[in-house]
Parts: structure tokens; sequence; C-alpha cells
């Protein structure tokens, strides 16, 4: 591969992650394919979002429990977040 792949999605810890501790709510990692996302937000649960920077706004496209559980299906979670991003802000 040649070239710097574009790291488009960030995973965010859940606000509660550790009994609120260092490291809740905060960027957890940078990936290049939702799966990889999903499969992040999953290990983290409940309240754990996906971002993208759409149009210049952060949004949020995932976010562990209230869209579902990404650990039941990646394939699904990737299915909602490219529809999300295909939506205007």
């Amino acid at each position: 591969m040649t070239g710097r792949s574009k790291l488009r999605y960030r995973v965010f810890a859940p606000i509660n992650y550790q009994g609120g501790k260092a490291g809740a709510g905060k960027l957890v990692a940078r990936v290049h394919f939702v799966e990889d996302a999903a499969a992040l937000v999953a290990l983290y649960g409940d309240g754990a979002t996906i971002r993208r920077t759409i149009g210049g706004k952060s949004v949020t496209v995932w976010t562990q429990g209230k869209d579902g559980e990404a650990g039941d299906s990646y394939d699904t979670v990737a299915v909602l977040v490219r529809l999300r991003e295909t939506v205007p802000v």
C-alpha cells in the first residue's frame, strides 16, 4: 500500500467507563474500517460511541446499547453507520 491510510472512525469510551475514572468519555482509538470500530465499542460496552467527521462536524454514528449491541453483528453496525453517513447533517 502506498501513501497513508485515512483513519475515518473514532472510538470513544463510555462516560461511566471504569467508574468514571481517567479515560472515561475519551478517545481510545482511530480506525480505518467501521467493523473494527464496532469490535471496539462492543468491548467497551454501553455508552461507547463511534464518531466520524461529516461536513466539518463531529457526528456520533453509533452508540453502543442505544443503537444495539455491536457484538451481535459488526456488519449490521457497518450498514447503519454507512446509512447515517449519507444523510445530510
